[in-house]
Parts: structure tokens; C-alpha cells; sequence
């Protein structure tokens, strides 16, 4: 019997080219960061009303609710895990781990992160740069790491976010309903 295909997923948030709001993607690949299905929404932009009734909390509903859950619940392959761009992401109701990856240098800890746990890894190529990430349950990045040190091995995480913002623009440039 054939191992099973180890798949990962990105998922990432931008403001859209030509306004306020954000859109999203989510993208899933094999370990060698070959894309297998890619999902998109189009811009939410939040009315003035959104706007006064969530106040602070406005951006990260956007990226939980409206958009993240959306575009999680969609997917047809189901990743092993998860990278995301934005760091409340981590909390998109998900049947598979979601983990913040930036640069290892980007990353600023505050005081309410506690409870987070945090790995640097760095590249194999001496090309990329060395990526930090992060989870909310220890445990469950101690047991992806090997998988994500493969991983890199193969490709950039952070340039796989890269492509999937080039692709919205592209998108967009054929697409008025995502500017």
C-alpha cells in the first residue's frame, strides 16, 4: 500500500488591489509545494456599519468568519496542516492545525502570547530566508516539524504566499468583481 500524499495548505489575506477590505486564498499543495486546488474570494468590504459596530475587532471577524472558515470549509483535499500570513488566523475553526509563518526576524512577541509556541526553522537552500512560526498548541508543531523541515527542503513557504498574491492580481486584472 502506497504511503498516503502529504498535503499543505496556505492560507492568505491581503487587501484588495484597488479598495478597502480584504480578500483571501487558500491554497493546497503537495510537499514540494506543487498547487492542487487554489480558492479565492472575492473582496469583503465591510459596510460603515460593520465598521462602527465591531470597532477593533473588525479585521480579525473578517479574517475568522467571513472569509477563513468560508474558504477552509471549501477545500476538497484535506491538508495534513496549515500556514496562514495573518497571525490571528491560527484560529480559523479548522479540522487541521493552522500555523502563523513570517520571516524569523518579522515575528515580535507580546505579552499575551504565553501560551504560543514558537519554532525558527531555517533554510536548506542559503537562499531563502529563515522562517518563525506559530502555533497555539506546542505539541502539534513539535509533530509537524519534520514534515515542515522536508518541506523546506523543496520550497519557500513564504514565496508560496507570493504566488498566490501574484495570482489574485492576475485575477484581478481579468476579474473586476476581485479589485
Amino acid at each position: 500500500m502506497a504511503d498516503e500524499e502529504f498535503l499543505l495548505a496556505f492560507l492568505g489575506f491581503w487587501p484588495p488591489t484597488n479598495a478597502e477590505g480584504l480578500s483571501g486564498a487558500v491554497m493546497v499543495t503537495n510537499e514540494r509545494g506543487y498547487p492542487l486546488e487554489f480558492r479565492v474570494t472575492t473582496p469583503v468590504r465591510p459596510s460603515p456599519m460593520q465598521k462602527a459596530l465591531y470597532g477593533a475587532t473588525l479585521d480579525t471577524y473578517l479574517i475568522l468568519e467571513l472569509i477563513g472558515k468560508r474558504l477552509i470549509s471549501e477545500l476538497q483535499r484535506r491538508p495534513h496542516f496549515c500556514f496562514t500570513n495573518m497571525r490571528d488566523a491560527v484560529a480559523v475553526e479548522s479540522s487541521f492545525p493552522l500555523f502563523f509563518v513570517a520571516p524569523s526576524d518579522s515575528i515580535v512577541f507580546m505579552g499575551d502570547d504565553a501560551q504560543v509556541s514558537y519554532q525558527r526553522v531555517e533554510p536548506v537552500d542559503g537562499v531563502s530566508q529563515a522562517i518563525g512560526i506559530i502555533s497555539s498548541d506546542g505539541a502539534v508543531l513539535s509533530d509537524a516539524l519534520p514534515r515542515i523541515k522536508a518541506g523546506v527542503r523543496y520550497f519557500d513557504p513564504l514565496a508560496t504566499f507570493d504566488r498566490m498574491r501574484t495570482a489574485l492580481s492576475v485575477l484581478a486584472e481579468s476579474d473586476a468583481r476581485y479589485r
